[in-house]
C-alpha cells in the first residue's frame, strides 16, 4: 500500500447538543476517527517495513565481510523492544546506515597507507617480462586500477594510472604488436 494512498481525513466541528445534526456530526466523527487511526497504523507498519528492508539489506551486505559491524548492527537495530509488532521482526535500516557510515569512514591509519604503498611498490619492482602475455597484463593492470590505486595515501586519479600501467603495456606491445 502506497503511504500517498492513506491520507488522513479531517473531522468536522462539534455541534451543540440542541443542533439537529449533532448526533450525526458526532457519528461521523467517530468513524473519522476510527479509520484515521487505522490509516496511521497502516502508514507506521509501512514506514517500519521499509526501515527493516533497509536494515536487512546492509546487514546482508555486512555480514561475511565484517561480521563485527554486523553483530552491532543486529545488536542496536532491533526496534522490538519498542512495542512495534511486525512479523519477523523490525529493524531500524536508519541507525544500521549510521553504524555503517561510523565504521567505514575512519580516518585512515599511517599502517594502512604504508600497507598499499608496498603493494603498489611490489608490483613496479615485479615488473612484467618482454612480450608478456595480455592475460598477465590484464591481471596486473586490474590488480593496481582495482586493489591499490583506490587506496593508497595519495589520490591516483585515471589519468595518473596510465604512468604506472604504460610501464606495463611496453612489455606486452613488442610481442603482441599492439
Amino acid at each position: 500500500m502506497d503511504m500517498e494512498a492513506i491520507k488522513l481525513q479531517r473531522t468536522l466541528p462539534e455541534l451543540t447538543p440542541e443542533h439537529d445534526d449533532a448526533n450525526s456530526r458526532l457519528e461521523y466523527n467517530e468513524r473519522v476517527r476510527v479509520s484515521n487511526s487505522t490509516k496511521i497504523y497502516q502508514r507506521r507498519h509501512i514506514i517500519v517495513a521499509a526501515l527493516t528492508r533497509t536494515y536487512n539489506l546492509l546487514a546482508q551486505s555486512c555480514k561475511e565481510t565484517a561480521p563485527l559491524i554486523h553483530e552491532l548492527m543486529r545488536q542496536h537495530c532491533d526496534m522490538s523492544r519498542y512495542d512495534v509488532p511486525v512479523a519477523g521482526g523490525a529493524f531500524d535500516g536508519y541507525r544500521a546506515w549510521h553504524i555503517i557510515e561510523q565504521n567505514f569512514h575512519k580516518e585512515r591509519t599511517d599502517e594502512d597507507i604504508e600497507y598499499y604503498e608496498a603493494a603498489l611498490r611490489l608490483q613496479v619492482d615485479n615488473s612484467l617480462a618482454d612480450g608478456c602475455s595480455p592475460d598477465e597484463f590484464v591481471s596486473k593492470a586490474t590488480t593496481f586500477v582495482i586493489d591499490i590505486a583506490p587506496f593508497l595515501g595519495r589520490p591516483y586519479s585515471p589519468v595518473e594510472h596510465p604512468r604506472c600501467i604504460r610501464w606495463w603495456s611496453t612489455r606486452i606491445q613488442s610481442r603482441w604488436h599492439l
